[in-house]
């Protein structure tokens, strides 16, 4: 499976009213980061089909990303049940990103 783009028009239906466990990964296609972080959030949707992963770009969804304070990128904010679990910024190993979700 592949991410799901999220925007603001997606987010209350993919995220917030979501029971189970969401990763997004705030990108930006020019940062050479998020180009890193990109394809291990691409590995992580096709072998964990009990997640929702997700990717909103920053550029697109600037509201979306003001609304939960992203001033870096990327940013990878986890959810369970529409609750914040955590957040990080910069780029992690696939086991890094899956251990903030415990």
């Amino acid at each position: 499976m592949l991410p799901v783009d999220i925007t603001e028009e997606n987010f209350d239906f993919r995220v917030a009213k979501n029971r189970g466990t969401a990763i997004l990964g705030f990108l930006e296609k020019e940062s050479v980061p998020c180009r890193m972080l990109s394809p291990i959030m691409d590995e992580i949707a096709a072998e964990r089909a009990d997640l929702l992963v997700g990717k909103v770009d920053v550029r697109r969804e600037g509201a979306l990303a003001a609304s939960f304070g992203i001033d870096a990128v990327p940013t990878v904010v986890c959810f369970r049940d529409g609750e914040l679990l955590g957040s990080f910024s910069g780029v992690k190993s696939k086991d890094g990103i899956l251990e903030i979700i415990g």
